[in-house]
């Protein structure tokens, strides 16, 4: 995978202390695990330039019980499709179309991962490990993007703004933004775009439907710069940015982080 120059690259790992490396700089990221977790963006349908997306997932049971996740699937304009995953005592279940081989699923759209209200034997104890990557296939070969795999307590905030940085629109790179929302009720963000120097640029409005999924592109240029996500209405949904070089469909998973000042 090569690296652009997005400022930011938020990667989910198998392992808790696992190390990836960033050219010469090793970092260290702890992977979720839990009963609940939420996939905020996955694809298998073509892209630009060429491009087809399709999602590689991998889910680890990391406990000795036997149980079932739901696997809810919520598509752009509302509407859900849901599936059983069955998970032996530490089992690991490997996909490498996740939305073909789980839901017969073609497009793009948000997943929710949940083995606490699954009956029989639902319970916040059923704890699992997910990892999961976009992978691009394409005529200038094969590129990943890794996605931050999500706690749904994690969702933008009615009080608080968050903050995206990196953010890349001009003729080498463009930038997807997009949530995921659980909620029955209708999500409305106001996504604020600034410069590198600080100032307001423009804002993009996001809809996200009750219990569905949106993306869509910023169109104002920026190199540098930043986003600002204030959410109007609705309940704390699951949000991203990614930045995607125009040549190779290589993208950035950038997601907001509280600005608590």
């Amino acid at each position: 995978m090569r690296v652009p120059r997005t400022a930011v690259i938020c990667l989910a790992l198998l392992l808790y202390g696992s190390v990836v490396e960033f050219g010469e700089s090793p970092q260290r990221q702890a992977i979720l695990t839990s009963a609940r977790v939420l996939i905020p963006t996955a694809a298998n349908n073509p892209g630009q330039f060429g491009a087809f997306f399709r999602t590689r997932a991998s889910i680890v049971n990391v406990t000795n019980r036997t149980y079932t996740i739901y696997a809810t699937l919520y598509r752009s304009g509302g509407g859900t499709i849901v599936r059983q995953i069955a998970m032996g005592s530490r089992q690991a279940r490997n996909y490498d179309n996740f939305l073909q081989e789980v839901f017969s699923y073609s497009g793009a759209a948000g997943v929710e991962l949940d083995a606490v209200v699954a009956p029989p034997g639902g319970s916040d104890l059923n704890k699992f490990a997910v990892f999961a990557e976009v992978i691009n296939d394409g005529a200038n070969g094969i590129y990943k993007t890794v996605v931050n795999i999500s706690d749904p307590s994690d969702g933008l905030s009615l009080t608080d703004p968050s903050i995206s940085p990196g953010i890349f629109v001009d003729g080498s790179a463009r930038t997807n933004v997009g949530c995921l929302n659980t909620a029955t009720t209708q999500a409305i963000v106001n996504v604020d775009v600034y410069s590198s120097s600080g100032g307001l640029l423009t804002t993009h409005f996001l809809t996200v439907p009750a219990s569905g999924w949106a993306q869509n592109g910023i169109l104002q240029d920026v190199s540098g710069g930043y986003l600002i996500w204030r959410l109007q209405s609705g309940f704390s949904p699951n949000c991203f940015a990614i930045v995607v070089d125009n040549q190779t469909n290589d993208g950035s998973f950038i997601p907001p982080g509280r600005n608590e000042n």
